[in-house]
């Protein structure tokens, strides 16, 4: 039996400002599953319900973020 998977968006923003985080890295935590956040800090993912995605750039403080059987995940990024 597998896990259900499915399309996961969300927005990469710097906590500070609400400024897009462009070419942010996001993951599936233990997979080679990843994509690379759009020049509007946008990025879609296929994930399991229950998976955690790794979100990281430069400058950065990397997050981890439990999907949670969501579909769109909201994020602000704290500045290192």
């Amino acid at each position: 039996m597998h896990a259900q998977t499915a399309q996961v968006t969300g927005r990469i923003a710097s906590n500070d400002s609400d400024s897009a985080v462009a070419g942010a890295s996001v993951a599936v935590k233990g997979t080679k599953t990843g994509t690379i956040a759009n020049d509007n800090g946008n990025f879609t993912i296929t994930a399991a319900s229950g998976a955690t995605l790794v979100i990281s750039a430069i400058g950065y403080t990397t997050q981890e973020i439990p999907v949670n059987d969501q579909t769109n995940i909201p994020g602000r990024y704290k500045l290192i």
